[in-house]
């Protein structure tokens, strides 16, 4: 299903840094198989560099270090030390744009309040990728998200929760928003990870027999993983004979505050056997093939690559009702949904989940398939690059 050019401009994505999140993850996945898949020619620009910036820039020129017309090298060094200069910022920029021959700009968040603006005038139509809910859209600011609404000519959301919140409370058209769910390329993840289950439970203390809960997440309040020590404290208080154990996995830098603060809760409540809260890391994925159980225990997830990632290794997903889309993909055979924030539930289905085994792997199996079926980027990578060929034709 290879695209051909057919002499039509290329995509600029945005997106608001290249730090190490779900949504930065999701676009350099996506870019990875558009960049395999079709002859379409994109750039990216981003606001600050991160941990996936070499990721990105294996791509190829096609990037945000795209030479300008000045010839000086890379476009986001010179974006960086003209920040401050007026007007220099936003002409090099629409230069590099008018050079490229772009024909769309797909901002892949609606938080772009720092990129997009450079954008706005240039007359060329936005598809916008909402990876986002109201937490993180107050945070940011509304105003921002409403400038970026106002330009957006059409709508990918993640999740039916976030397309209903766009709907319903931002007022936006339901004929402008396409709901596509998130992927994981399947075909990347090593299935003889889960193989080496042993040698992640002894680098984390736990012995071999351990019943593994995780988690993954920033460690910040709509993660809620004072909600994931809470859960962890009433099981062990509970059933300290079982051996059930609890790792969060990539919560921040390793001498982040955020660290020190979880660690704080977990050792004054005399779990430091039982929970282990890591900092980021590059393969977080042998951790979530060791697990038994994936604990989603956020206030607002649009829809978690992280649980993907899980039931890639036929791991069910236990997860909040009414707290974003999640429940879409769990729904009654791939984990279990819980009330909003009921500690005592949530335990309860853990130790519920310990004790019945088979239906634990068949919870699990479910997951894997599922994800396999209905969320591999070879699924939902067309969706997408339908949504960009109707806006560049």
């Amino acid at each position: 299903m290879a695209y051909r050019g057919k002499g039509r401009g290329g995509v600029l994505f945005l997106t608001p840094g290249a730090s190490i999140n779900g949504g930065n993850v999701f676009l350099l996945r996506f870019l990875q198989w558009l960049k395999a898949n079709t002859d379409i020619p994109f750039s990216v620009f981003f606001e600050t560099s991160g941990d996936v910036e070499a990721k990105f820039m294996k791509l190829g020129n096609n990037l945000c270090h795209t030479r300008t017309t000045t010839d000086k090298g890379n476009l986001l060094k010179i974006l960086g030390k003209a920040e401050e200069k007026s007007g220099i910022r936003s002409r090099i920029l629409k230069k590099t744009i008018t050079k490229r021959d772009f024909a769309l700009i797909y901002s892949n968040t609606v938080i772009n309040h720092k990129t997009f603006p450079l954008t706005e005038d240039l007359g060329l139509p936005v598809l916008t990728h909402c990876h986002e809910m109201e937490s993180v859209i107050n945070l940011t600011g509304k105003e921002n998200f409403e400038l970026l609404c106002d330009r957006t000519d059409r709508f990918i959301a993640v999740s039916n929760a976030v397309k209903s919140e766009l709907v319903s409370k931002h007022g936006i058209d339901d004929s402008k928003v396409e709901k596509i769910y998130g992927f994981v390329p399947v075909s990347e993840f090593d299935s003889n990870l889960k193989s080496r289950r042993g040698e992640v439970l002894e680098s984390l203390g736990f012995p071999r027999d351990a019943f593994l809960v995780g988690a993954s997440g920033l460690l910040e309040w709509r993660k809620a993983p004072e909600i994931f020590i809470s859960i962890a404290e009433r099981v062990t208080r509970h059933y300290p004979e079982l051996p059930i154990y609890f790792v969060w996995v990539g919560g921040a830098d390793k001498n982040d505050h955020s660290l020190f603060c979880a660690d704080f809760d977990v050792t004054k409540l005399g779990l430091s056997e039982r929970v282990k809260f890591l900092p980021h890391c590059r393969d977080p994925e042998r951790y979530f093939a060791a697990l038994d159980l994936f604990a989603l225990v956020s206030r607002e997830d649009p829809f978690p690559l992280v649980c993907l990632e899980s039931a890639v290794f036929d791991v069910p997903i236990l997860c909040f009702d009414n707290a974003g889309g999640m429940p879409e993909f769990v729904e009654q055979d791939c984990g279990a949904i819980l009330p909003y924030l009921d500690v005592a539930a949530f335990a309860a289905k853990i130790v519920e989940l310990f004790k019945n085994r088979e239906l634990r792997l068949k919870l699990g199996r479910n997951a894997g398939e599922k994800v396999r079926k209905h969320h591999d980027v070879e699924v939902i990578g067309p969706q997408i690059l339908s949504q960009i060929e109707k806006m560049i034709v």
